[in-house]
Parts: structure tokens; C-alpha cells; sequence
């Protein structure tokens, strides 16, 4: 009966194998084209931006959109051109912080956002290559290769550090938290007496963080409160979104090459590719045509060291 059960074992495992390497390659079916290029000039294209047009100049006067106090600029472009195949902007009238004769156009400048986030992972492979996605964390930043080992004992209320590697952190999937104490919108942005009267249990004092937006977190600040941190889910097992993942990258890229983060992405993206009005580190100059959003003149506001 074991004779069988490994003959029929290594029959499954041959079959396996030989359908493995039987399977062809299926491409696509028909002729192979080069690609396309001066689409500016294709009637199809033509077409199709004109109803583009004319879907935006009604979208531009749809209150529903806010049109008046969102400003937005688009632009679609072909690899194959150095000017847009076709370009729409529009001014809102409410924003603050404008000129009577500001209009929004193709050199406006904006505040990005999550959109850096490229910027931090290009910059890390500029740096230190491709090849440590797989690398632990904590092979880079002491604090964490501290903090590990308490998940061996309580992985429900402490982060299990040593399996967080590098390519989890850039591909969200660390199981990490959002942020630590940026957002802050349970601590920092309400009165604990107001949250507790809506239902909220107290927020244990030893608990809440003692820096964030007003007071910007230091980086030993932020280490003491990730020990006291529960990780959100199991490391590499689903995707949630973390802002955090992104600064513990520079940290680890900072660790390896030991330069300034500030000084490696202005180096490696800001130069190199010639991006003369976008700021890292200062407010961009007026004339540039800045686009605040909403009624927040917020260009001075800095994010410390979560800026990554």
C-alpha cells in the first residue's frame, strides 16, 4: 500500500511537471503593429477628445462638482510627443490666496500629496537598486530590530517586525498602521471630554500621543510610540494603506547610504529629470500660479519627518 501511495505520488508530481513545461506560449491572436505615435493627428483620437471637451465644459458648470471652490487641471499626453495631445484647466472663483487675474493653467502649481510616494521608491532604487526588497527591516533600522521580538510572545498587540521587509513597506502590505500620530483625528483634532460624551471610551493617557500636527514627532518620538503600537494585520498577508510604511523606507535608505533622504531625492528625481517647479523642502514662488486647496493656504505646512 506505501509502494502505491509513492508510485502514485510521483505520477502526480511527473504529470505536474510535464503539463508544467508543455504549457506553450499563447499570445494574443493577430498581427503584431509597431506603436502608434503622432495621435494628435488620428481622426479617432480627434474625436474622442473632442467629446472630452465638451463632457469637461459641462462638468466645469456642474455646481454639484463644486466648481467654484475646486480648481483642476488635466493634461493627456503621449510618450511619443514633448507637448500634450489635449489640455483642460479650470479656475475656481472662491479660492483664497489669488489674484483677481489668476487663471489655472499648464504651469500651476500644486501640492502632490500621496502622488511623492513614486518619488521615495525611485529614489531608493537610484540608490541602493532593486535588490533588497526582500530584506527585513530591522537589517536597517535598530529601533524596530529592538521592538521584534515581542511579537514572539504577544503578536496581537505588537508588530511582528522581523517579517515586515522592505517590499512589503513599498507595496502596502506591511500590515502597519496608517499613520502613527500625523492624522490624529481621535487625539489631537477633538476634545476627549466632547468624544467621550458622543460614546467614545477614554483614551488611556499613557496612550495618546504627545506630538503629530501642531508639534511634529521627532524619531525617537515615533519609535516610542510604534513599542505601544498593535500592528492593524499579519505582515504580507493583505493590503492596507500606510503613510508610515513610506517614512520607515527613508529611514532604511538613509541607513544604507548614510545621506539625507531631502538631499537624495532632490538629487535623484528633482535634478536629474529637471523638475524646476517642484519643491521638497521651500514654498514655490507666487508667480508660479500655487493652487491651494479648498480654503487652506497650507504651503508652509510641513509633515517632518513623514514627509516621504
Amino acid at each position: 500500500m506505501l509502494r502505491y501511495i509513492k508510485s502514485a505520488a510521483s505520477l502526480v508530481l511527473w504529470l505536474w511537471v510535464s503539463l508544467a513545461l508543455s504549457l506553450p506560449n499563447c499570445p494574443f491572436p493577430g498581427a503584431a503593429f509597431p506603436k502608434p505615435t503622432n495621435l494628435a493627428a488620428s481622426p479617432t483620437i480627434q474625436a474622442a477628445l473632442k467629446s472630452l471637451t465638451a463632457t469637461f465644459q459641462t462638468f466645469d458648470t456642474t455646481q454639484s462638482n463644486n466648481p467654484d471652490g475646486t480648481s483642476w487641471s488635466l493634461q493627456v499626453f503621449s510618450a511619443s510627443a514633448d507637448q500634450p495631445v489635449w489640455e483642460h484647466y479650470h479656475t475656481a472663483k472662491n479660492l483664497l490666496d489669488q489674484s483677481s487675474s489668476f487663471a489655472v493653467g499648464p504651469d500651476t502649481v500644486y501640492r502632490l500629496g500621496s502622488l511623492t510616494k513614486i518619488f521615495t521608491i525611485m529614489t531608493f532604487i537610484a540608490e541602493a537598486g532593486d535588490t533588497r526588497w526582500n530584506d527585513p527591516i530591522t537589517k536597517y533600522i535598530p529601533e524596530l530590530q529592538l521592538l521584534a521580538a515581542r511579537a514572539q510572545s504577544d503578536p496581537v498587540m505588537n508588530v511582528d517586525w522581523s517579517s515586515v521587509t522592505l517590499g512589503a513597506l513599498a507595496s502596502h502590505m506591511a500590515g502597519i498602521m496608517r499613520d502613527y500620530a500625523l492624522e490624529g483625528e481621535l487625539t489631537q483634532e477633538h476634545n476627549q471630554t466632547v468624544l467621550m460624551g458622543q460614546g467614545f471610551p477614554a483614551a488611556p493617557a499613557t496612550q495618546v500621543p504627545n506630538c503629530g500636527e501642531a508639534v511634529l514627532c521627532n524619531r525617537a518620538q515615533l519609535f516610542a510610540g510604534l513599542a505601544i503600537t498593535p500592528p492593524s494585520f499579519v505582515p504580507s498577508n493583505t493590503p492596507a494603506y500606510s503613510n508610515l510604511a513610506y517614512q520607515l523606507l527613508a529611514y532604511a535608505l538613509e541607513s544604507i547610504t548614510r545621506k539625507s533622504f531631502t538631499q537624495m531625492v532632490e538629487a535623484d528625481i528633482l535634478t536629474k529629470l529637471g523638475l524646476s517647479r517642484t519643491y521638497y523642502r521651500q514654498t514655490p514662488p507666487l508667480r508660479f500660479g500655487r493652487n491651494t486647496p479648498g480654503n487652506e493656504v497650507g504651503w508652509n505646512f510641513s509633515l517632518g519627518e513623514s514627509s516621504p
